[in-house]
């Protein structure tokens, strides 16, 4: 066992140190396992096949830069929603709001469900739900869902509405 540890351990350094150069081989035509493997160097320093680009510096102050009367610089709308279905039922049900969402054919709604951003039980049919959407999002879907099973209420709210009373 020991004579092929010590086997094994000359071999990797016999691998390791890969042979060598030799002493003035490489301009005789001898090839060698070590040429075989050489990376060629671009000698070649000349600038001439390289095109002068330009370099175009251009720098603004703050002081020089516009905005348009009324931009908004916040990124996201903060909106807040009265909710009221208590004209239609009183009973338990959960609500969710959804950034994105397909309009079907039938007129109803399939909501992408990863663009959830609200969700709450409705309390006596109320409810209240504060959340964030970005400013480019003009519309989202309400669905309220019932405990008992029936078919979802949807109702596509826009975003400068504050209320959605069934």
């Amino acid at each position: 066992m020991k004579r092929m540890i010590l086997i094994f351990l000359s071999s990797f350094f016999l691998f390791a140190c890969g042979g060598g150069e030799g002493d003035g081989e490489a301009g005789t035509g001898a090839s060698s396992s070590a040429d075989t493997n050489a990376v060629p160097t671009v000698t070649d320093s000349s600038d001439e096949d390289i095109p002068e680009t330009p370099t175009v510096v251009s720098t603004r102050t703050m002081s020089e830069l516009t905005v348009p009367d009324g931009f908004n610089y916040d990124q996201n709308s903060n909106l807040i929603y009265n909710i009221d279905v208590s004209g239609y039922s009183t009973d338990n049900a959960y609500i969710s709001v959804y950034t994105s969402y397909t309009k079907e054919t039938d007129g109803s709604y399939t909501p992408h469900f990863n663009s959830r951003v609200a969700a709450s039980s409705l309390t006596s049919g109320l409810a209240t739900l504060e959340f964030s959407v970005s400013s480019g999002i003009n519309s989202v879907l309400a669905e309220v869902q019932f405990y008992d099973g029936s078919n979802p209420l949807q109702s596509e709210l826009s975003t400068s509405e504050s209320s959605w009373t069934f």
